[in-house]
């Protein structure tokens, strides 16, 4: 159900691409898969997103790495 949606799972693969949208209302969309390879579809939750969301979302990854980067670097200095 859609219950299980929600919960937390573990992700062991996420393919990305730039494809048609299965679902979003685009003409072409960046798409992200995440699943658990082992447990089967019922894992996948998808991403569609525009260029722009996409490229928001990659700014946004590339600060929190910067972050938990220096963060590391602190510790183990």
């Amino acid at each position: 159900g859609l219950g299980d949606v929600y919960k937390r799972q573990k992700l062991s693969t996420a393919v990305v691409c730039y494809d048609h949208p299965h679902h979003a209302l685009l003409d072409e969309a960046i798409t992200i898969d995440f699943m658990n390879s082992g447990k089967g579809p019922g894992t996948r939750a998808a991403v569609e997103l525009t260029l722009t969301s996409a490229n928001a979302l990659q700014g946004a990854l590339n600060r929190a790495i910067e972050q938990a980067e220096r963060e590391l670097a602190e510790i183990t200095s």
